[in-house]
């Protein structure tokens, strides 16, 4: 179960974040600084062309991040990590108290991003997975799936 101090009225507290993940490898038997959690969270969202504006993230990013988040922390404690294997393959169990955690965070975000997609799928008749399988299956950007996705959606009415 994620705390409050983590995920905070739909957002993520990037220092308790990282607090927490330190807390967690600590726990697994590892001395892992907060700044270290940081430094590799700020590049993951620089990969990724998000940036770091303030010590806030939304579930979208996080989401997004966080494979490249774990890691990044797996290849700096020195662990083979698997770059097309799935976020945490790396562990093999060693670090428990961060696959808990990590675990918590994934979970938060998918629930998080369902909900959202529910509301604006409410509003607009297509969901966040109708724009993914549409960008798939295109081979197009978010941006242009969407503005598709919208204009089949409307469509004048023929009296």
């Amino acid at each position: 179960m994620i705390n409050q101090a983590l995920f905070h009225q739909g957002l993520f507290h990037i220092p308790s974040v990282a607090k927490g993940i330190s807390a967690a490898l600590k726990r697994d038997g590892c001395i892992y600084g907060e700044a270290k959690v940081e430094s590799i969270l700020n590049a993951a969202l620089q990969a990724y062309g998000a940036g770091r504006h303030d010590d806030y993230l939304g579930p979208t990013v996080m989401f997004a991040v966080f494979a490249d988040l774990v890691d990044g922390i797996g290849a700096d404690l020195g662990e083979p990590v698997d770059k097309e294997g799935f976020a945490l393959d790396w562990t093999g169990g060693r670090y428990p108290h961060l696959e808990g955690l990590a675990m918590s965070i994934a979970q938060t975000c998918v629930k998080e991003i369902s909900a959202a997609s529910a509301a604006h799928e409410a509003m607009s008749g297509y969901g966040f997975g109708d724009v993914f399988v549409r960008m798939m299956e295109q081979g197009i950007g978010p941006e242009e799936a969407a503005k598709q996705l919208q204009a089949e959606r409307i469509q004048p009415t023929k009296h």
